[in-house]
């Protein structure tokens, strides 16, 4: 038990450390509207593919 929460712990050590300086960088440095733009549609495409996954991958699992 200790083991998989060590474990877990450090898995999102690196995800915690990501955004706090990301959030740092857009503090001193915010992000003009390209970039914002690019953001977005980097969302888009990850919320698209997770929909993919759930209809299609789930249809030939089982």
């Amino acid at each position: 038990m200790v083991g998989t929460l060590t474990q877990a712990l450090s898995y999102t050590k690196l995800a915690v450390v990501a955004g706090l300086v990301g959030g740092l960088i857009a503090v001193f440095r915010p992000p003009g509207p390209y970039m914002e733009s690019n953001v977005q549609h980097l969302a888009a495409g990850v919320l698209f593919f997770a929909g993919f996954l759930l209809i299609f991958l789930i249809d030939i699992v089982h």
